[in-house]
């Protein structure tokens, strides 16, 4: 007995009386006494056993106490796991304070037993064999086995985290070996894995939490590094801390966390010299002697670890702090004290000051033990008070703070704690001000981790408790916030979901419910703006109404409701004469709630500002001058009532920026006021320099202030503007978002390209203009380049790696896809055996809320991937190839024209085969943005027409001729004027030329434009014709990062020839015959003899997928498309005879490196994205993506006939006469353009669609 009480003072394992490994049943006879005694000591060696081995001393514990009928006198107390195993046992008071916050006790449940005896015993054997003789096979079976087990859907919660336990300790293991840092780091990530299930209550009774916490700090200490890790401390001292809060909670108090957490705090206090450490050092020691037994054998060490850092204390802090911080004596707590009582009131208050409130919590959680069960109440308001404080506006504050306390009142609340709803809430709120405070960009795994708080604390809030509407809501926020911050507006309809439940949960009579029917109102006004969804639109604005109407007249709060409703009439005002008569009504409700607010008072000015929100809307519609100059005096004054420090003054400030723009560009550039564009200019940049602004309202800020800084004559001050939008544009575009946001940027960046592009051609400088081309153009295309090139470079030292890399690339793609399905209904039919319909069902499926949580988990998995063999000194990462930097130099030797558009004028930039040339500026007056759209819709028109047989002869002859006169337009406006500035190649040849068009331009076929002769007529004089393929070998390329791609050094060593492939379908399920398809093969397998020919059904799939992997030239005829409806660089795809499609996808899922020449003769296989036209997004460029050099597609229809193909594989082989050489493809497509040109001339359908991208 005497060792067994011993211990329960002490908490040291040592102190335990030794054991035989676990058994039961008892032995035969044993009375209740031992019993009871084995049952303890089973259970207290339990505690020290976190990982599998304690797995059997839990159970045998949990089985000697079902034994029992009670225990006898003299023994400790039962833990609570053993009590409620026990015989008769009765269930535990609820705490005592805080009582009205809901909860109850739950069922226990058996668990279920996965990890058997022998899977115990072959564990414990291998770990053995590592442990004690370093036995490396051993700990590579422990290892794998672990992997396998832990991936069964049968192992209980408490032994998936004894699995985990024990995996992160055999990898920190190695960690301290000297093994690679990557071992370390996935031990970090599976104790905190198990860390959080523990805490999570997952495993009823667990008392884990305090190990799991310090084997995932002794993680975070080894990786700690200056350079590799420089948080590594940090984290390790966060959790530690945790571990010693978790600690007070258990029977009897371990001591191992308060020892290494003052270990710890040296160490770090030696790496920062920070006093602030050295303090709390010195503190954790006084706390670990205070809590040391006197007959603890630690005690002296104790007192030598205390007595060194008052030495090491004295000369840095004083003997004034050192000697205050060891004579701080704790006040006693009692619950029935007054004072502590009237604190606890003060804290709770939601009347009281938040300074207030904050001082009252801290002297709680400072005076209430460990042990107590008024601990979690503490906690909990310690958190609440934190964030309400901090969200106030106080430094004294913070969000990582309240985390703090919310995490550590989680952990002391088990579901049916009745404060565990509020530790929960609370806990999601700070998490997610936690990640949006994180620097230098919000912290996405902590706002997820902060949406599964959410969703986790939703279902488990009880609906009886009062308290439970409350934090429905909060919650709600907390899901929007992380909608907003994440990009994901899947999370909208889970809110939603959330205020609908606090609403139906909230009494008839109750005062709030007004208030919670408007935030109701206001959820689903979001999500109809966001879905564009009218039902939505009308139950918000219904709701808002009743909402107003529910409160009377001489309510001290009418005007808030009346603010909501004339919103969301604001909100859902649509367009027309019907917009008109609903600004009408938001205006007249705003001026009626001005009405009701006293002069002073704090609320005019955001009513002030609504209204001139609402003018500025109405002159949208209108277009009414007056009604402009009114809602910008009325935007004047209310901000000049607002104070600095209100945080609504950055919307109005906004606001006053958007309403003074609109009043500039009415009047015009040249006779507006220059002081109101100055004015305007100025609310911008104020806008701009707000940290807290939403990325998209940040852009509209970079944009507009650039937009008058030109009108203004200051080029160089828009660059500025311009220039910090482009560098936001990979964070926008990052590969964590789902793809309709990645696809709203790709939209949004060449825009501004093309803005910071002209400033600074204004600015003079052309080169420039070039680089920021580069870095707001083809940000898909330049994402999709850097995985190539990453999983390339991972594969030639991890291969193992790299396959993980290209399946996380495969699923992301995937993740892309789904990502765009709104929702699916899935009808079910269930039938009797006797095959009558028995019933049917239709479920509603909507697959975004969980690809778009995917496309976050694996893009971090992604980048920890990468970050792994990138932190290896040896190893040196690749550039990013869509990087600017360099980028004339990877590309030199071959000249690239850049031509753009804009409202005024168009441009094109001239980057000159040698890099040590300058670039030359182009102007081009007569390309303005609506002659080139004209020009598209021209030539649109003309070629459907021209290819439809339906029309009749005249009407497709016509088309021919307009298409004409848009290359000729072409030449004139574009091509001419840059072509008289390339320099004539050596000799007789023409000179090589990259055009790269930009924005609109990317649809019109720069490559054929010219003034080609019509039918015989050749020029009188022999002169070579105004056209582009006369003067030069025209290719294209999306960007200069692109043809360095295509120029790169071919594979090392160099793979063996291969023959060419060809593939042909001359029939396709569901598509029109091509009967010339066959010809077509026939006739290049006879220019190129050797080649393989997969024809017909011959071509599926699988079979063409393992043929492209094999050959480095190849050529496809059969029907193709470009739907790019639907994901991310998908585009479409060449359709085979079985039905099945080689689409982007597959493409970009294979290994292509060796590839040279694809030549895609089917429909628009290098058509550009009717809405993402700089993204090339389209098979062409899927193919040069899998590694193709070069690839000749098509713009349009291609014509169904072997002349192209006899042509162009003529020119290639030089009539037969040498093997085919791709590197002279485009020289080859332009002899065979020309040859049909002059065999067509009328027919420029029949070869102006072809074209040559790559190298």
């Amino acid at each position: 007995m005497e060792d067994l009480e011993r211990y329960t003072r002490t908490g040291h394992g040592a102190d335990l009386p030794p054991l035989p490994p676990a058994a039961f049943p008892p032995e035969p006879g044993a009375d209740s006494a031992h019993t009871a005694r084995l049952a303890l000591v089973r259970w207290y060696r339990h505690l020290h056993l976190p990982g599998v081995r304690g797995l059997p001393e839990y159970r045998a514990a949990l089985h000697l106490a079902g034994l029992l009928d009670g225990v006898p006198p003299g023994l400790p107390a039962l833990p609570a796991p053993l009590r409620a195993r026990r015989a008769g046992s009765v269930p535990r008071p609820r705490p005592r304070w805080l009582s009205r916050h809901g909860g109850g006790a739950t069922a226990r449940q058996e668990e279920t037993v996965a990890l058997g005896p022998a899977r115990i015993d072959q564990l414990l054997f291998l770990m053995e064999r590592f442990e004690e003789h370093r036995d490396f096979g051993a700990l590579e079976t422990v290892l794998a086995l672990q992997s396998r087990w832990l991936k069964e859907d049968t192992l209980s919660a408490r032994e998936r985290a004894a699995l985990l336990t024990d995996r992160a300790r055999l990898l920190l293991t190695l960690g301290e070996l000297g093994s690679d840092r990557s071992w370390p780091e996935e031990g970090e990530r599976c104790a905190s894995t198990a860390a959080e299930q523990t805490a999570r209550h997952l495993a009823p009774g667990d008392p884990h939490l305090v190990d799991r916490l310090l084997l995932k700090a002794r993680c975070a200490a080894l990786l700690h590094d200056p350079v590799a890790d420089p948080s590594g401390l940090e984290r390790a001292v966060r959790d530690l801390r945790r571990a010693v809060e978790a600690a007070g909670q258990r029977t009897p108090v371990p001591l191992h966390p308060a020892r290494y957490l003052v270990t710890v705090l040296i160490r770090r206090y030696e790496t920062t010299g920070s006093e602030e450490t050295l303090t709390e050092a010195l503190a954790a020691a006084r706390d670990l002697v205070r809590a040391t037994d006197p007959e603890d054998r630690r005690a002296g060490e104790h007192r030598q670890w205390l007595a060194d850092l008052r030495t090491k204390a004295l000369p840095r802090l004083g003997a004034a702090t050192v000697d205050a911080v060891l004579d701080e004596t704790p006040v006693p707590y009692a619950a029935d004290d007054a004072r502590w009582e009237s604190r606890r009131r003060t804290a709770d208050d939601s009347r009281a000051a938040p300074a207030e409130r904050r001082r009252a919590a801290l002297a709680l959680v400072e005076a209430v033990p460990g042990r107590h069960e008024d601990r979690p109440g503490a906690l909990v308001l310690a958190a609440e008070t934190e964030l309400e404080h901090w969200t106030a506006g106080s430094d004294e504050a913070s969000p990582g703070q309240a985390r703090v306390w919310a995490v550590r009142a989680a952990d002391a609340t088990p579901p049916g704690h009745r404060l565990a709803g509020r530790a929960l809430t609370v806990l999601a709120e700070s998490t997610l001000h936690q990640a949006a405070e994180s620097e230098p960009e919000p912290d996405e795994g902590l706002a997820d981790e902060a949406v599964a708080t959410a969703r986790r604390t939703a279902e488990a809030l009880p609906p009886d408790d009062p308290d439970t509407p409350r934090c429905l809501n909060r919650l709600a926020v907390v899901l929007s916030g992380a909608a907003r911050m994440l990009s994901d507006v899947t999370l909208l309809p889970e809110s939603l979901d959330l205020r609908r439940r606090a609403l139906a949960l909230t009494p008839a009579d109750e005062p709030f419910r007004p208030f919670r029917m408007s935030m109701l109102a206001d959820a689903l006004g979001v999500l109809a703006e966001e879905t564009e969804d009218a039902e939505l639109a009308e139950e918000a604005l219904a709701l808002d109404q009743e909402a107003a109407d529910a409160l009377p007249e001489d309510h001290p709060q009418k005007h808030e409701l009346l603010f909501n409703l004339a919103s969301q009439f604001v909100r859902g005002r649509g367009s027309g004469d019907g917009a008109v008569q609903r600004l009408a009504e938001a205006e007249r409700l705003y001026r009626r709630g001005l009405a009701r607010l006293p002069a002073g008072h704090r609320d005019r000015p955001r009513f002030t500002s609504s209204v001139a929100q609402v003018l500025h809307l109405r002159y949208e519609e209108t277009g009414d001058r007056r009604t402009l100059a009114d809602a910008v005096a009325l935007a004047r004054d209310a901000l000049a009532r607002t104070p600095s420090h209100d945080p609504f003054r950055i919307a109005r400030t906004l606001l006053l920026a958007r309403v003074c723009t609109a009043l500039h560009d009415l009047d015009g550039a040249e006779s507006a006021d220059a002081a109101l564009r100055a004015e305007a200019l100025g609310a911008w940049e104020a806008v701009a320099a707000d940290p807290h602004l939403p990325e998209g309202r940040w852009l509209e800020a970079q944009e507009q202030s650039a937009a008058l800084s030109r009108a203004g004559g200051d080029p160089e001050r828009a660059l500025v503007a311009l220039e910090a939008a482009l560098a936001r544009v990979p964070r926008l575009a990052r590969r964590s978002l789902a793809g309709p946001v990645r696809k709203g940027t790709a939209r949004r960046a060449p825009e501004l390209a093309v803005q910071a592009a002209i400033a600074a051609v204004e600015a003079g400088r052309p080169a420039y203009a070039v680089d920021l081309l580069e870095k707001g153009r083809a940000i898909l295309y330049g994402q999709a380049m850097t995985a190539w090139s990453h999983r390339s470079w991972l594969r030639s030292i991890d291969p193992e790696a790299a396959d993980r890399l290209e399946k996380i690339d495969a699923e992301l793609a995937e993740a892309d896809f789904f990502a765009n399905v709104t929702t699916v209904d899935v009808r079910v039919t269930r039938r009797r055996a006797s095959g009558r319909v028995g019933e049917e069902s239709v479920r509603t499926w909507d697959p975004r809320p969980g690809y778009a949580a995917r496309t976050r988990r694996l893009a971090a998995e992604r980048d920890r991937i990468l970050d792994r063999p990138a932190r290896h000194p040896d190893l040196v990462r690749p550039t990013d190839p869509q990087l600017p930097a360099g980028p004339r130099a990877r590309v030199a030797g071959s000249p690239v024209v850049f031509v753009l558009t804009h409202r005024t004028r168009g441009d094109a930039l001239l980057v000159p085969a040698d890099p040590a040339h300058p670039v030359v500026h182009v102007p081009l007056p007569g390309l303005t943005e609506t002659a080139v759209r004209d020009r598209i819709a021209v030539l649109e028109t003309a070629v459907r027409d021209a290819l439809d047989p339906r029309a009749g002869h005249d009407r497709r002859m016509a088309a021919q001729s307009e298409l004409h006169d848009v290359l000729a337009w072409l030449w004139d406006e574009a091509a001419s004027p840059v072509l008289s500035r390339i320099p004539a190649a050596p000799g007789h040849g023409r000179p090589r030329l990259w055009w790269c068009p930009v924005g609109p331009l990317v649809r019109l076929p720069l490559h054929v434009a010219g003034r080609h002769p019509r039918g015989a007529s050749r020029p009188a004089d022999g002169s070579v014709p105004p056209t582009v393929i006369d003067r030069v070998i025209p290719s294209y390329t999306p960007t200069l990062a692109a043809l360095a791609h295509s120029l790169r050094d071919a594979p090392h060593p160099a793979p063996e020839p291969t023959s060419p492939l060809v593939v042909a379908v001359p029939d396709t399920p569901r598509l029109p015959p091509l009967p010339q398809a066959r010809r077509e093969a026939e006739t290049v397998c006879a220019a190129l003899p050797g080649s393989r020919l997969l024809i017909g059904a011959e071509a599926d799939l699988a079979t063409v997928e393992e043929a492209l992997r094999r050959h480095a030239l190849v050529h496809f005829a059969c029907h193709g498309d470009n739907d790019s409806s639907l994901g991310v660089l998908r585009g479409g795809g060449l359709h085979l005879a079985s039905g099945e499609t080689l689409s982007a996808a597959h493409l970009l899922g294979l290994r292509l490196d060796q590839g040279a020449l694809a030549v895609l003769s089917a429909c628009s296989t290098a058509e550009a994205h009717p809405i993402l036209p700089d993204e090339p997004m389209h098979l062409a460029a899927a193919f040069q993506l899998a590694g193709f050099r070069s690839v000749i597609g098509t713009l349009w229809r291609a014509p169904d006939t072997p002349r192209m193909a006899e042509e162009l594989y003529g020119a290639l082989t030089a009539g037969g006469t040498r093997p085919p050489d791709p590197t002279a493809s485009a020289e080859a497509l332009n002899t065979a353009q020309r040859a049909l040109r002059d065999a067509y001339p009328d027919v420029p359908t029949r070869w102006a669609s072809y074209l040559h991208t790559g190298a």
